[in-house]
């Protein structure tokens, strides 16, 4: 299980704001997750290693860059499997 939001708005969801996103993230495992890494505009932006199987955060993009961007998770297990989520495409207005 994957989800990842910002504030109302979840995966899938094309939005604008003024605020800086705060991505709010849940994740339910079949094994530890070894790494969770934010994607950017398929640059990757911050990295996770909660070696657990169930993990919820929030993490703000200090530094969003002006105009579109597309923000998703790539999710890699212990036991080598991996996932992705849907993005979000926010266009970020200063």
């Amino acid at each position: 299980f994957v989800e990842l939001s910002v504030g109302e708005h979840l995966m899938g969801e094309v939005f604008e704001s003024h605020d800086k996103p705060a991505l709010t993230i849940h994740i339910e495992g079949t094994a530890p997750i070894k790494r969770i890494t934010i994607v950017r505009n398929e640059s990757d932006l911050h990295t996770f290693e909660p070696h657990a199987k169930s993990v919820s955060e929030t993490w703000t993009d200090a530094s969003p860059v002006s105009g579109e961007n597309r923000y998703y998770l790539r999710i890699e297990q212990t036991d080598g499997n991996m996932a992705w989520s849907s993005p979000l495409w926010m266009t970020f207005k200063p």
